[in-house]
This record gives C-alpha cells, structure tokens and sequence, in this order.
C-alpha cells in the first residue's frame, strides 16, 4: 500500500461533516480554482467566437484571398480581369483551396421615393447559398436572370424599403444607366462597414451594365481551408505569374494582384489580435490566483498538520516521503478544482450558444450577442497546462515541512 496515499485520503476525509479549518479552507481552494478555471475556459471559447464569427461575416464579403486588377481602389470600380481557365484549375486543384468564385462589383445609387443612398452592388457567379445564409434575415437571394437585389437591414430601416418593393439603381458612369429592382431580401452582419456599403443582386445584370464579355469579371475570390495562409498566397501568385508592368494590352490579367481579407480590412484583424492580448493577461491573471490560493491552503493544512509531521518523522518518516503526503493532498485539491471549473464553463458555455442570454451592442463588438465557439483542443492544452504549472508551484510550500521540527511540535501539544 502507498504510506504516503493512504494518510493524504485521511487528511482529505478527517474534516468532512466537521467544522476543522482543513474542510473549511479544501473546500474554499477547490472552490477558487474552479472559478479561476471556468474563467480561463471561457475567456478562450468567447474569444475564439469572436474570431470565427468575424471572420465568417468576412468571408462573405471577401473571401480569404481575393484576385483583382494591380489598380484596383477603393472606388470597386474595377479594371476586369480574365484568367485563364487552366490557371483557375490549378488553384482549385491546391489542397489548401475550397473553392472560387467570380464577382463583379459596381458602384451605384440607390432611389427609393425621395430619398437616395449610395451603394456597391455586388454579384457573384456562383451563388453561396451557405454563406449568405448565415446573413440572411428575410427573404431570399436574387434569382438568376432576375431583376432582384439583396439589401441590408440597416439600409431598409434607413430608406423604410420592405420586401418586393421597387427601387431604382442609378450607375454611376457615362451616360448614366438606370434599373428598377425588387428587393428579394435583406441581410444583416451587424458589421456596419458591410452593411452601409454593400447589396447584392445577379451577375448577368452588372454584365450587361458594364457591357463585359463572358469570362470577364472584377475579380475572383478563393475559399481557403487553412484561412489566409501565407504558403497558399504565395502560391497562387505564382500560378498567375502577374507582370505587373506589362506593356502587353492584349494580356488582360498581367496586372493582377493577390490579397487577402486581412490585407483589405485591416481594422478587424487588428481589433482582434487584442482579444490574444487580453487572453493571455486574463490566463495568467487567473493562473497567479489559482495558484496563489492553493499554496496559502497547502500551507494552512501543513501548519494544522504539524503535530502528525512532527509524529511521522518522530517514527522515521523522511522529509520527502512526508512532503509526498501533502502534495497528494495539493494534487486533490487541483484536480478537484479542475473537474468542477470545467464543468461550470462547459455549462455557461453551452447555455450561452443555445440561448444566447447575454446580449452585445453590435456597434461596438460586430455581433448581437457573446459568441462561443468550443475550441476542445485548446481546452485540453489549458487543462495540462494548469495541471503542469499549479502542481509545479505547489512544491515550493510542501519544502516547508523540512523546517518543522519533531520535538517541538510535540512538546508544544
């Protein structure tokens, strides 16, 4: 039988259903170290959902890369560019691409009654029905060949446009064109640079606006599984081999360019690389407390213990063996504390993403509530991280038993 086992099981059980300092203050450290837990496992799945919400919205908009014309502005009145059938091959042929997709945008004023916003209308080849899904709030995505437009719910709120309301779309070019179009539906990201800016109606529409020959488009944008890797972009330049300044006009595609969404919209990116920041600062944070509250009990339940040291090494215990008892007991408390704080951020968590109780001002944060996503790998790698660092900082008071002395603990009581 393992001595030093067995007397941690006594010391673990002595206090239960007794008032003794030793249940009072196990039971106060097993509940800090949950609370310091849970919080940790939170602070990484809400921080995760900001990410993978965020970008979703992104991707939408943009995509992971995007393939446009080198003089490309911020104007999305694009120079259009033609590539070649057998290079669009080769990148959906690349492991790390899911798919791409041809868009056309085109800058526009909206007129509805007396009152007019400007807009970028956007149009894609094929349609991503998944991802304007995630978007869609009424209504449905424009029909092919249709006189149909997607707007969103900050511009319909705005203007007071309903569904299958007519409105006019004015082109800004010369001489000036104009379309009646029915609102097919409206959208909402809750990213007010989106929503302000763009609606999205049919392909064949802003071709025959522009006056485009088939193939012909502002740009293409890939879907990535890896998001935004470096190695992909890389690549993908190379497959397009750009000569960025080519005299040959007959080449459409020699000025092209490749970027990524975080190329385009850095603001978004930058505000979340704080939320790693802040993840970091609050794991420590809750690291120091989890800590700090296990060793002043270590060290409570020691000094309270000192009689039965003093009377295990009066028999022969060696410092060692003895400390081994108390870091059982330190071992106890941890893992207790981390099978209660995992449970209680796995149930806020959850309660969270099913019901989503807790509400945001989506000015502010992009999103209307606190979005969770259940990063388990991460979950596992904090859980041995705490594991690793809590007990490694708990030997330092177990050394304290070396320095109590058998006789005078035992002529003391």
């Amino acid at each position: 039988m393992n001595t030093s086992l067995f007397i941690a099981r006594k010391i673990i059980n002595s206090g239960k259903g007794t008032k003794s300092n030793a249940n009072f203050f196990i039971k106060i450290a097993s509940a800090g170290t949950s609370l310091s837990i849970a919080v940790m496992i939170l602070t990484i799945f809400v921080s995760s959902g900001f990410k993978h919400n965020i970008h979703d919205k992104i991707k939408i908009f943009s995509s992971d890369f995007q393939i446009i014309n080198y003089d490309a502005n911020q104007s999305y009145d694009y120079t259009p560019i033609l590539i070649d059938s057998n290079n669009i091959n080769k990148i959906n042929q690349l492991k790390d691409v899911k798919s791409s997709n041809a868009f056309i945008t085109k800058p526009a004023i909206l007129k509805y009654e007396n009152l007019i916003e400007g807009i970028v209308l956007k149009a894609y080849q094929n349609k991503e029905t998944e991802l304007f899904s995630k978007i869609l709030i009424d209504g449905n995505i424009p029909e092919t060949d249709s006189n149909e437009v997607v707007i969103s719910e900050l511009l319909s709120k705005k203007l007071n446009i309903k569904i299958h309301d007519p409105i006019l779309i004015y082109f800004i070019q010369d001489p000036i064109r104009y379309r009646k179009l029915y609102v097919s539906g409206i959208f909402k990201s809750d990213i007010y640079e989106f929503d302000k800016t763009f609606a999205f109606t049919d392909i064949k529409l802003l071709k025959k606006i522009y006056g485009w020959q088939e193939g012909e488009a502002s740009g293409y944008e890939i879907t990535t599984i890896s998001n935004q890797s470096p190695k992909t972009q890389e690549t993908i330049e190379k497959i397009l081999q750009p000569k960025y300044f080519s005299h040959n006009e007959h080449v459409i595609n020699s000025n092209t360019k490749v970027l990524s969404s975080k190329d385009r919209y850095p603001q978004f990116y930058f505000w979340l690389d704080l939320f790693d920041t802040n993840v970091l600062v609050i794991i420590g944070l809750m690291l120091a407390v989890a800590s700090f509250n296990l060793i002043s009990t270590l060290l409570i339940i020691i000094l309270e213990k000192a009689t039965l040291v003093g009377l295990l090494k009066a028999f022969g215990g060696f410092d060692s063996s003895i400390r081994q008892v108390f870091l059982y007991v330190a071992s106890y408390l941890t893992f207790k504390g981390l099978l209660w704080g995992n449970l209680l951020a796995l149930s806020i968590a959850a309660l969270q993403y099913f019901f989503k109780v807790l509400p945001l001002d989506a000015e502010n944060y992009y999103i209307s509530f606190v979005p969770i996503y259940f990063d388990w790998f991460s979950l596992i790698v904090l859980n041995l991280i705490s594991i690793l660092i809590i007990l490694s900082i708990l030997i330092i008071p177990s050394q304290y038993i070396a320095r109590i002395s058998p006789i005078k603990v035992i002529r003391f009581n």
